[in-house]
C-alpha cells in the first residue's frame, strides 16, 4: 500500500513543532502530499456560549486569523523547502474529533 497523502496536525499554541518537519520528510521520501490541519477549539466554544456575532467572538476570530496566516505561511514554506506539494486546512472544533474525521481521507 502506497502512502499518498499524509495528515499532520498544526497546533495554534505552538510556534512550530519538529513533528511537522518529520511529516514533511516522510512525505518527500514517499513522494506523497502533505496536508496540514490546524484546529481551533476555543472559537467554537465561544460561539456556542456567546453567539457568533458578539464582540468577544469577533475579537478572537481576528486573533485566530493572524495566527492561522502565520502558520500557513510557515507550512507552505516547509512544503517548498522539502520540494513537496500539499494542502492547508483549518477546522473549528475538538482537535481529536476533527483529526479522526480528516484521518479517514489520508494515509
Amino acid at each position: 500500500m502506497a502512502i499518498r497523502d499524509i495528515l499532520v496536525h498544526i497546533k495554534t499554541y505552538e510556534d512550530w513543532s519538529h513533528h511537522i518537519e518529520i511529516a514533511a520528510g516522510l512525505a518527500k521520501a514517499h513522494h506523497a502530499r502533505l496536508t496540514g490541519l490546524c484546529t481551533l477549539r476555543d472559537i467554537t466554544v465561544l460561539k456556542q456560549v456567546l453567539g457568533p456575532d458578539t464582540p468577544t467572538v469577533k475579537e478572537r476570530a481576528a486573533k485566530d486569523a493572524e495566527i492561522l496566516k502565520r502558520l500557513e505561511t510557515r507550512f507552505r514554506a516547509t512544503l517548498t523547502a522539502h520540494g513537496i506539494v500539499g494542502d492547508w486546512q483549518t477546522g473549528e472544533g475538538n482537535a481529536s474529533e476533527l483529526l479522526t474525521l480528516a484521518g479517514r481521507f489520508h494515509d
